[in-house]
């Protein structure tokens, strides 16, 4: 409808336009059949009767109580859908926080989802970094230990040879006190 004039003059399909037989609806006229208001209320009526509709349309020979069920049928899916979909929805943004709280600096911070997994994503490249470079360390660390051990055994060699000569020249053994005073003179 325009926005020019409130009411407009139509005619009866059936007829040949012509004045005759036709009439404008007056004001009481429009009152008695107002157009359907788009409150919710209304709005969810209608969405109903749509739905009816489709049922009917499915199978129009059903009678109404079998389509009442139905549509009760498929309002209660979908409102276990929503339901679920909602409820999945809380897990995944559960996990988005749970994920936040181990990231370094962003505990009690608003960030956007997108923030929170590069940040994960980053976080996670710099400790598989880490993790390489510990790896090098530990390799380092055990080849030094072996080497260690190795100077240990050597170290023991020599202080039973010492022993064993002064025993052959007739001498007191040494304590192991005197064995390490040896030790750290022979290295200075």
């Amino acid at each position: 409808m325009s926005g020019s004039s409130d009411h407009e003059s139509t005619s009866d399909p059936g007829t040949s336009g012509s004045s005759s037989g036709t009439s404008t609806p007056s004001l009481e006229q429009e009152d008695s059949n107002p157009l359907p208001s788009t409150t919710g209320l209304d709005l969810t009526k209608e969405e109903e009767k749509l739905n009816q509709n489709s049922l009917e349309q499915l199978d129009p020979n059903r009678k109404t109580p079998d389509l009442e069920q139905e549509h009760e049928h498929v309002l209660m899916r979908k409102a276990t859908h929503k339901l679920s979909e909602k409820k999945r929805r809380k897990a995944i943004n559960k996990r988005y926080d749970d994920l936040k709280s181990l990231l370094p600096g962003m505990k009690g911070l608003t960030h956007s989802k997108q923030v929170i997994l590069k940040k994960a994503f980053h976080y996670v490249e710099s400790l598989k970094a880490d993790s390489r470079l510990n790896q090098g360390v530990v390799r380092e660390l055990a080849m030094e230990r072996e080497r260690n051990i190795s100077l240990e055994a050597e170290h023991k060699h020599w202080q039973e040879k010492l022993q064993l000569l002064r025993q052959q020249k007739g001498l007191p053994p040494l304590t192991p006190e005197e064995l390490q005073g040896v030790a750290t003179s022979a290295i200075s």
